[in-house]
């Protein structure tokens, strides 16, 4: 999928929405701090190249001796948000730091919560060998810079509701692979075992997004959003995986900081 037309469409959205906000004569605009989290859901699907066998002793290939693929994420932010209430657009900008994983869980069944990983083949030889793992887990810390904004569709005594869209671009500062071998004598051999499950990872980010929400109060506002399925510009953000879009559930606080009233 080409990001280009997206991208420029989201430029188109958000500068209009700037230039809105900016005209004379407008009612009233308020400038507002808002701090957020949110709870990240990628959609990811395991590699097929890593060489995955189920545990040997397990008596049903439903749950038990199988493993499970997980992926998800924990992000924590501010931004700086512009907005026009009488006119119902908003556009902020901000920074946002992402903790993120992936990571491959052998299901317990009779205490054997264990899987087999191919980490060496030979034709030649016909030899082939196999490591005894528990977990595999890749941690991963992004930094992205936000750009978001929003309508209000709807205004009620109780709450107010609203659509955005937005995009944000940023850069993976840390990544960790921690491996949890069955058995301690398989150490020596980490290096091989980490060597078979690599693969090629883009540490520059890039999503587009859109949510719908509610905003709760008057001063300060607490807004919960939900996600409706983003695109990530690459498949690959993870070494286990390849993820293309992904949802979220956000709850933030939204204090206002400023408020200009209309000129008489």
């Amino acid at each position: 999928m080409s990001i280009r037309p997206i991208a420029l469409l989201l430029i188109g959205l958000l500068t209009g929405s700037l230039l809105i906000q900016g005209q004379e004569g407008l009612p009233s605009r308020e400038q507002d701090w808002i701090i957020e989290t949110e709870i990240l859901l990628p959609n990811a699907t395991l590699y097929n190249d890593i060489a995955i066998r189920q545990n040997p002793v397990s008596s049903t290939s439903y749950d038990n001796g199988t493993v499970t693929y997980s992926v998800g994420g924990l992000m924590l932010g501010t931004r700086w948000k512009w907005q026009n209430p009488a006119r119902g657009w908003g556009l902020s900008v901000g920074i946002r730091a992402k903790a993120l994983y992936n990571k491959i869980t052998g299901n317990m069944e009779r205490n054997s919560d264990f899987y087999y990983l191919r980490y060496y083949t030979d034709d030649a030889t016909g030899v082939t060998k196999f490591a005894r793992i528990n977990t595999i887990n890749e941690s991963m810390l992004l930094l992205a810079l936000p750009l978001e904004a929003n309508y209000t569709v709807l205004r009620t005594e109780l709450f107010d509701a609203f659509i955005s869209i937005g995009t944000e671009v940023g850069y993976f500062t840390m990544r960790e692979v921690k491996i949890s071998f069955r058995d301690n004598t398989m150490k020596p051999y980490e290096s091989a075992v980490r060597k078979s499950i690599d693969h090629p990872v883009n540490n520059l980010y890039g999503a587009v997004y859109g949510t719908v929400g509610a905003a709760i109060g008057q001063s300060p506002r607490l807004i919960g959003e939900i996600c409706l399925p983003g695109i990530y510009f690459s498949k690959k953000y993870f070494m286990l995986g390849t993820a293309q879009y992904f949802t979220s559930f956000r709850l933030s606080l939204q204090i206002p900081v400023f408020k200009s009233q209309p000129e008489k």
